[in-house]
């Protein structure tokens, strides 16, 4: 009688881990079959992951919200019903087969909860026209990087004279959109400022047909996500969804410093203001902020000025500016060294960014702690071996976290020993232990454990 019930919590763990997995990459199956094809490599190995091989870890488990309880709930209910009749084998089959059934409880919800959203935006678009017929202007932010910082710098600057309200933190979907709308915007606000995010074409058209933007800011376009955009013309086109978006002779901002450049739409007679990195020299000078953040503060201050806030104001606002939560703050950690946390989110661009302003740095030892990027497509081995190089050349220790393409960063630093490849948390932390001091400077690049994190923040 114990085996059965033994294998039932066996169904559940796998259950669980499933539920987590597929609520990590946002219940997407684009993301989901990309991480599971990087990571595991092939079918076998990625089925055994998600059944017999599932991790049992605390870290491994999904956030209580209401899809992943429904999702969870249904799952395992189908998962009784199709297999649950008394006999052993039934029970084994179950084992191999919860991948398969998750699939069709998301299958089974995904009717009602397109629905939902359906209606919710509708409500969200419906209130956003309502208001800006009393004067509400609409700023919608893009681009493969930057668009967190930018907002925030947009929203600190209108802020200074104009009651404004921002997209939460990383919040840039269409649901997580249409619901702050619904619960946070109203008539007192004059400025609305929303990050969209994207993965395929047609997902900024969407958030466009919500928002309604009268302003777009193209922070720049790179190859993050190209794995799931299929090419670099469909990441372009994605992108340049928002200028289609833009009412007729509405204002366009975009970073001319850009790898790629967004395509103009030829029917809308938008007016065009490009920026660069090395402009507004004289007032973002004294700013505390590292230099290569500074770029996203600048389509802030062009908005600014359209709306006649004084340079006087935008000198003290800039001046006070707050930068995103774990993107490059400073602080002294273990042993006394210097740690810059940039573990909120990871890309080529600001990794890239962030290496560079690691090496103008005065500490003798300069040490990263890193995941590899993801989603980058046919790109990825090119530009972690490039990645590797830049290590190299700037004699920086990097610890490496997962595995995906730590081989080629590894030969484009020509097979250094200072690369290192260190899945395991703890012992990453025993590493850090003996190769930290105060002389030290550590970056933290992209999502690492936490665990990894608490350790370099104690002091």
């Amino acid at each position: 009688m114990l085996i059965p019930w033994l294998i039932l919590l066996k169904i559940l763990q796998q259950l669980l881990y499933n539920v987590y997995l597929w609520q990590l990459k946002e219940y997407r199956r684009d993301r989901f079959f990309e991480h599971i094809q990087r990571t595991q490599g092939n079918f076998l190995k990625a089925y055994l992951h998600l059944t017999l091989l599932a991790p049992i870890s605390p870290q491994k488990l999904p956030r209580p919200t209401l899809k992943a309880v429904v999702v969870l709930f249904l799952s395992f209910f189908l998962n009784i019903v199709i297999f649950f009749q008394g006999n052993l084998l039934w029970l084994l089959i179950a084992l191999l087969a919860t991948p398969v059934v998750f699939f069709l409880a998301l299958l089974i919800t995904f009717p009602i909860e397109w629905t939902i959203r359906q209606f919710v935006y509708h409500m969200a678009s419906q209130k956003v026209k309502l208001l800006q017929t009393n004067g509400l202007t609409v700023i919608g932010i893009t681009g493969s990087y930057g668009k967190t910082s930018t907002k925030m710098f947009v929203f600190q600057l209108l802020s200074v004279q104009f009651p404004s309200l921002m997209t939460d933190k990383s919040v840039n979907t269409p649901l997580g959109i249409s619901l702050a709308i619904l619960k946070n915007l109203d008539s007192s606000h004059r400025f609305f400022i929303v990050e969209m995010g994207a993965y395929q074409r047609g997902e900024i058209s969407e958030i466009g047909r919500i928002v309604h933007p009268d302003i777009g800011v193209i922070t720049g376009i790179g190859s993050q996500h190209l794995a799931l955009f299929g090419s670099q013309d469909n990441l372009i086109k994605a992108k340049s969804e928002l200028l289609q978006s833009l009412p007729k002779k509405g204002l366009a901002i975009i970073n001319k410093d850009s790898a790629h450049q967004t395509e103009i739409p030829r029917d809308k007679n938008l007016e065009i203001v490009y920026y660069r990195k090395d402009e507004e020299r004289a007032l973002l000078q004294e700013v505390e902020i590292p230099t290569f953040l500074r770029t996203n503060i600048i389509p802030g201050l062009i908005i600014s000025r359209r709306f006649k806030i004084s340079e006087t104001k935008l000198a003290v606002a800039a001046s006070r500016l707050k930068i995103p939560e774990r993107t490059m703050k400073t602080f002294i950690g273990h042993n006394k060294a210097t740690i810059i946390d940039d573990s909120f989110t990871a890309n080529e661009d600001g990794f890239m960014a962030a290496l560079e302003h690691l090496s103008s740095l005065s500490q003798q030892k300069k040490i990263v702690v890193m995941t590899c990027l993801i989603e980058l497509g046919d790109r990825s081995g090119e530009i972690h071996s490039r990645i590797g190089k830049v290590l190299r050349r700037n004699s920086v220790t990097a610890l490496v976290t997962s595995e995906d393409f730590f081989k080629e960063i590894k030969a484009g630093a020509s097979g250094s020993d200072e690369i290192r490849l260190v899945k395991n948390p703890d012992e990453a932390i025993k590493m850090l232990r003996d190769l930290i001091s105060e002389d030290a400077v550590v970056l933290i690049e992209g999502r690492v454990p936490q665990k990894i994190i608490d350790f370099l923040k104690n002091k």
